[in-house]
């Protein structure tokens, strides 16, 4: 039956349970920084990551109270063309070369988060940071950067310098770490490009204050390595209940880094879209967040580092908060990712996916042996939806992003949000039709149908307002669904044919549904089941790939 991939699961088995969510590689590979590039006369994706080394904290050379527990001494680049198959790693800059430069002390394995960018003159430009003073690991980050004329890939072997404030010493710009060079307004070789950093490590503030990390911005000179005056952002609407510190500059928030950062109004990013400037930023909150707790969607459930999303219409901000883009790891304190846009000739439905690319811990492993996983997005009507860590360990289980980059989740995919409870409607394991998750997966996926299930149907074409749409409805996982009586739960069954005949009333990206047999409006009173019984029409909001 076209859209509908059957499967035996059901949306309890969509935990982690200690198993990583489907892999991009197995390769030790950290804080991943996806960006849109060409290798070699192909057009694909870019992926720059740290590479944990397997052992524990390093103690030599630092302060007893902060110490390197992520020590690293390699920058790694992968490509790929479909964001499934991915070429290398190849090990782009070394922490030896730092040493030989007089930057770095020796031992310091401290060659963290790295990004790349193109100038304007069409080299690449690779950003990396490291310490200077590892007696000092909370003050003395910096960012390096070296220049390839070969390639994203480099080699990179020319050096630029350290990031620096114009006019002034190297360093200037204060604790630097997590880099991410950012395009604006017309793009790649257009006006001169925004450069993000991480401003400060956990450290004292003296009086028994402790700092923690912020987001810092500068625009950045052709040069690549010059910054004009850096704006130390704001943030609002992120949840009280996370917990504040204080930072160095005097902002009050939880403990933030390795921000990535996107001009969503740029050629090549699908319309409803969070932005104009939209950011993808890891946050400590001091306690579980109620959206990621265990018993709401068989989540990890810990209070590890999450994945939020905020938008602005500068990119210096401030930014509000949106929402979560992915709950905390079962074992893994940090979290760090990207998102990147990607069409490809599997997905032959006119649709460009959005692909969530993450770190997450590799059971067995000693040390933070951190390996890359990713997910599929949904968005519209400039939101995100939070995405569920699925379990699997191959690109071609549920929940990969083969998912939607090969089709199996297309343009007649969607999310459907409950208006009451601001969940998502899952299959619930009983084939019964519940908003009880706060994230989406395999099991939150949903399609259109004409008739009784035999035409896909394209909701974004008819999601003007007004419209009507007269079909079937059905999960991906379980079938189509059905609603027997006024009162009975909506279920799912497998097979053309079995499936009930619903009104969609759409108005732009929300929905009513009713029932053609029932003659009444689908509702749920918070996180009951769906029932097609009420007299009263509310708007479900739709998301898709």
């Amino acid at each position: 039956m076209p859209g509908l991939n059957m499967m035996a699961a059901s949306a309890t088995d969509a935990t982690t349970t200690g198993v990583p969510a489907p892999y991009i590689t197995t390769q030790p590979s950290g804080d991943p920084h996806p960006e849109p590039c060409q290798l070699n006369g192909q057009t694909g994706v870019c992926l720059y990551t740290s590479q944990d080394l397997a052992e524990g904290k390093v103690t030599t050379g630092y302060p007893a109270f902060n110490q390197n527990a992520y020590p690293m001494t390699n920058t790694l680049g992968y490509f790929s063309t479909d964001g499934v198959n991915w070429q290398g790693p190849w090990t782009l800059m070394q922490e030896s070369t730092y040493v030989t430069m007089g930057w770095t002390p020796s031992g310091a394995k401290h060659l963290w988060a790295p990004d790349a960018h193109q100038g304007a003159d069409g080299n690449w430009y690779l950003y990396v940071p490291d310490l200077s003073d590892t007696t000092h690991p909370s003050d003395s980050s910096f960012i390096g950067v070296f220049e390839s004329t070969g390639g994203p890939m480099g080699p990179f072997n020319i050096p630029v310098g350290q990031v620096q404030m114009p006019g002034g010493p190297v360093g200037n710009i204060g604790y630097a770490s997590d880099p991410d060079v950012v395009d604006t307004g017309s793009g790649r070789m257009g006006p001169l490009p925004y450069i993000y950093w991480n401003d400060r490590d956990n450290g004292s503030l003296g009086n028994g204050q402790v700092a923690c990390g912020g987001i810092s911005v500068a625009p950045l000179d052709s040069d690549m390595f010059t910054v004009g005056t850096p704006t130390r952002l704001d943030f609002t609407g992120i949840p009280q209940s996370w917990g504040t510190c204080k930072d160095t500059y005097g902002r009050t928030h939880p403990y933030m880094e390795g921000p990535h950062v996107y001009d969503t109004s740029l050629a090549g990013w699908p319309d409803g879209t969070p932005g104009p400037f939209l950011m993808v930023v890891p946050i400590k909150p001091v306690n579980v967040p109620p959206a990621c707790a265990n018993s709401v969607q068989g989540q990890p459930g810990t209070s590890n580092q999450l994945v939020a999303w905020l938008t602005s219409g500068s990119p210096t901000g401030p930014f509000a908060y949106g929402g979560i883009i992915m709950c905390g790891s079962l074992k893994e304190w940090t979290q760090q990712g990207g998102i990147f846009p990607m069409k490809t000739s599997g997905n032959t439905q006119g649709r460009t996916p959005l692909i969530y690319v993450y770190h997450d811990a590799n059971p067995g492993s000693s040390g933070h042996n951190r390996t890359l996983h990713a997910e599929c997005l949904f968005f519209g009507n400039g939101r995100l939806a939070q995405s569920i860590r699925t379990a699997g360990t191959q690109a071609s289980q549920s929940g990969a992003e083969a998912d939607c980059l090969n089709g199996m989740a297309d343009k007649n995919t969607v999310a459907i949000q409950s208006p009451s409870s601001g969940m998502f409607v899952s299959q619930n394991g009983n084939n019964t039709l519940t908003p009880n998750r706060t994230g989406v997966g395999p099991w939150e996926r949903f399609t259109l149908y004409a008739g009784h299930g035999t035409q896909p149907l394209d909701p974004t074409s008819s999601m003007t307002s007004g419209s009507i749409f007269n079909g079937s409805w059905g999960s991906n996982v379980s079938g189509l669904a059905t609603a027997t009586s006024s009162g009975a739960n909506i279920t799912t069954t497998s097979g053309t044919g079995n499936s009930s005949v619903f009104n969609f009333m759409f108005s732009n990206q929300n929905v009513q549904i009713s029932s053609v047999q029932t003659g009444q409006w689908v509702r749920t009173n918070g996180t009951s089941s769906l029932r097609a019984d009420s007299s009263l029409a509310p708007s479900y909001v739709l998301y898709h790939q």
